[in-house]
């Protein structure tokens, strides 16, 4: 009757403790944290409950339930303060057994790569609506990687003019090391072939522009090399291809009345415009990127407004020049996703400085 009245007071102080809250008890050979279910209760205990890992490693903590008549299924939960990147999951959960496996992963890959530092893990477990919950905590120490952790290539369409054949796209990419990076290495693959070497005007350059050509299919993938000569893996960007698409596109829409103009010096031999002020178009796509190629000048308009799905990205922007450009892309924006997306432009330019051309669209779709 003493030891089961001892076990009732125990229980009891550490409900009080718990409350709806997140107090924690560390796990651990020397702590003892109680619960009750319907039919007994029990202590938790772990002869692991502190452990250290490098960033991307695993960590596996045993958790003994200790029961004391409880038959019942216990429910372990993640109730918060995983490391940044983390993980947790459960052996068995709910679980009947005298011990449960807690699994935490850590991760070395962009951009969710766990930070270094002291972490403790807030674990919760509960035996029912009638019985408070208990909460609980490891401790989890992550170290530096061994090697550098590059950073995934991410590619986007860039400004500038393009060709019948091609259109530029920026690649950029980076890596963590707590002893500095001291060079990358850029590998390029097209179609599915073998990858190339990317060549760099410097070791620890972070981007690269090119001209690649439509409708083949890129791959970038990068790995670096920190100032101890240690080098990391490869770290893979998304495949993707560019497509053009010609002004005389359906999915152009406008209320305007657009001249066609032909040119050898426009994409595709023509391209079609606007003299006025207010004048506007949409166009619609699926993608992750758009590029706008149209044709800058003397007379071109001088103020624009750019939105993309109803948010404005550019306000007075101008198109004038002292000369003239065709083929020129004048605005892109790539996001991290496949969608179904609008470009809107309102022409707002002066008398003399109000022609809006549209030549051609550049498409970056991510496979």
């Amino acid at each position: 009757m003493v030891r089961f009245f001892r076990l009732v007071v125990a229980i009891l102080i550490a409900s009080v403790l718990a409350g709806s809250g997140p107090a924690s008890a560390r796990v651990a050979a020397t702590d003892y944290p109680y619960f009750s279910c319907p039919t007994g209760s029990g202590h938790l205990t772990s002869p692991d409950a502190s452990q250290s890992v490098t960033q991307g490693a695993t960590a596996v903590f045993t958790i003994y339930t200790n029961r004391v008549g409880c038959t019942d299924p216990i429910t372990f939960s993640a109730d918060g303060l995983l490391p940044p990147g983390g993980n947790a999951t459960f052996s068995e959960n709910p679980t009947t057994a005298d011990s449960v496996t807690l699994t935490i992963t850590t991760s070395r890959t962009w951009p969710a790569i766990t930070p270094v530092g002291a972490y403790g893990a807030q674990i919760r477990l509960s035996t029912g609506a009638n019985y408070p919950d208990v909460y609980f905590a490891v401790d989890l120490t992550v170290t530096a990687s061994s090697t550098p952790i590059a950073k995934t290539p991410t590619s986007s369409l860039a400004l500038g003019t393009i060709s019948s054949t091609a259109a530029r796209v920026k690649t950029a990419w980076g890596a963590i090391d707590p002893d500095g990076i001291k060079s990358y290495t850029v590998q390029r693959q097209v179609n599915g072939g073998a990858w190339s070497t990317v060549a760099l005007a410097s070791p620890t350059q972070t981007s690269v522009t090119t001209s690649l050509t439509f409708n083949a299919l890129y791959r970038y993938r990068v790995r670096a090399t920190d100032r101890l000569g240690h080098t990391g893996s490869y770290t893979y960007g998304r495949a993707f291809k560019i497509r053009l698409i010609q002004q005389t596109t359906t999915a152009v829409k406008s209320d305007w009345h657009w001249t066609t103009q032909s040119t050898s010096s426009a994409s595709g031999g023509s391209l079609k415009y606007q003299p006025y002020s207010g004048s506007d178009f949409t166009y619609t796509y699926s993608a992750a990127g758009v590029a706008w190629v149209s044709v800058t000048g003397p007379t071109r308009s001088n103020s624009l407004e750019i939105r993309v799905d109803g948010v404005s990205v550019k306000s007075n922007y101008s198109l004038r020049a002292t000369s003239t450009t065709y083929r020129k892309v004048v605005f892109a924006k790539t996001s991290t996703s496949n969608a179904k997306r609008s470009l809107y432009v309102i022409n707002l330019g002066q008398i003399g400085h109000s022609r809006l051309d549209i030549d051609a669209f550049v498409l970056l779709t991510l496979y």
